[in-house]
C-alpha cells in the first residue's frame, strides 16, 4: 500500500510539473504531451541542448504555472526545479524580487546545481545588480563550461555595462558552442555596433535574421548600422519589414521616412511621416522631419 501511494504522488507531481512547464512555454509547447520532468531529471544535458524561450502566450499562463509550481513545492519542499521554474514565471510577470527569492532558496537547497545560477544572473541583471549577475553566470560556466546560454547571459550583462569587447568574447563563445544561437549573433551585432564596427554588426544581425526572420531587435540594430554606412536602401527594406512585424509602432515608419529623405525621395518621405503621425499625432519631432 505505501508504494502505491508513492507512485501516485510521483505521477501527480509529474502531471503538475509538465502542465506547468508547458504553460510557462505555451508559445511553443502548448498541447505537448512530453514528460519534461523525466527528460530533465534523467538527462543532465537535456536543458543545456534545448533552447526553451520560457515565453507564454498570456500572463494568465504564467499565473497558472505559479499555482502549479507552488503546489509541487508544498508537497516536495526541496523540489529545486519547481523553485527555478516558478522564478521564471515570476520574472516574466515582473516580480523580480520574488524570482530572486525563489532562486536563492533553490541554491541554498543545492549549491551544486549549475543552471540555477545563470537563471539568478538573469534576475540580478533585471534588478540592476550587474556584478552579481556576472558572478552568477560565471559560476554556471565554471560548473558547466560548455553551456552556451551562460556565456550568452554574461555577454548580455557586459553589453549593458558597455563592456563591448568582453561581451563579444562571451557571445562568440556561445556561438562556438551553439552555431544556431540567434540571440547570441544579434547580441554580438549590437556590441559591434557599440564599437563602430558597422559592417560586423550588419553581418551578425543578418545571420541572426536567417535563424529568426522575425527578430525585431535584429532589424533595429541593422537599421542603425546601415544608417551609419549610408546604406539607405537597406534601411528602407529593414524598416518596411520591421513595420510589418510591429504595425502599431511609428518608429520604423519615421526611420524609413528619414531614409527616403536622404535619397531625396521627398514624396515617399512625406507619406511615411504622415503615416507615423496617424499612429502618434502628438510627436512634434515627426512634424519637424516632415517640414
Amino acid at each position: 500500500m505505501p508504494s502505491e501511494n508513492i507512485n501516485s504522488n510521483m505521477n501527480k507531481l509529474e502531471r503538475d510539473l509538465n502542465k506547468a512547464f508547458c504553460l510557462l512555454n505555451s508559445r511553443k509547447l502548448k498541447g505537448s504531451t512530453d514528460n519534461f520532468l523525466k527528460l530533465i531529471v534523467t538527462d543532465p544535458s537535456y536543458r543545456k541542448n534545448q533552447q526553451f524561450d520560457y515565453i507564454a502566450e498570456s500572463s494568465d499562463d504564467y499565473k497558472q504555472a505559479i499555482v502549479l509550481f507552488t503546489k509541487i513545492i508544498r508537497r516536495e519542499p526541496r523540489h529545486i526545479l519547481s523553485y527555478e521554474m516558478r522564478a521564471y514565471s515570476k520574472l516574466m510577470l515582473r516580480n523580480r524580487k520574488g524570482a530572486l527569492k525563489d532562486l536563492t532558496k533553490g541554491i541554498a537547497l543545492n549549491p551544486d546545481y549549475p543552471l540555477i545560477y545563470v537563471n539568478r544572473a538573469n534576475v540580478k541583471d533585471a534588478l540592476g545588480d550587474f556584478m552579481g549577475a556576472i558572478e552568477d553566470a560565471t559560476k554556471t560556466i565554471e560548473m558547466f563550461p560548455d553551456f552556451a546560454c551562460a556565456f550568452y547571459v554574461r555577454g548580455r550583462v557586459k553589453l549593458g555595462m558597455f563592456d563591448y569587447e568582453d561581451a563579444i568574447d562571451d557571445y562568440s563563445r556561445a556561438i562556438e558552442l551553439n552555431p544556431s544561437y540567434y540571440d547570441a549573433f544579434i547580441g554580438r551585432g549590437k556590441a559591434k555596433l557599440g564599437l563602430e564596427n558597422y559592417n560586423g554588426a550588419v553581418e551578425d544581425c543578418s545571420i541572426g535574421l536567417q535563424l529568426d526572420p522575425n527578430s525585431r531587435v535584429a532589424y533595429r540594430i541593422r537599421v542603425d548600422a546601415r544608417n551609419y554606412l549610408k546604406d539607405y536602401i537597406g534601411v528602407i527594406e529593414d524598416c518596411t519589414k520591421r513595420s510589418e512585424l510591429i504595425p502599431w509602432n511609428f518608429i520604423p515608419i519615421v526611420d524609413r521616412g528619414k531614409a527616403q529623405a536622404k535619397l531625396e525621395n521627398h514624396k515617399e518621405a512625406i507619406e511615411d511621416f504622415n503615416k507615423a503621425l496617424v499612429l502618434n499625432p502628438d510627436d512634434y519631432f515627426i512634424y519637424f522631419e516632415r517640414a
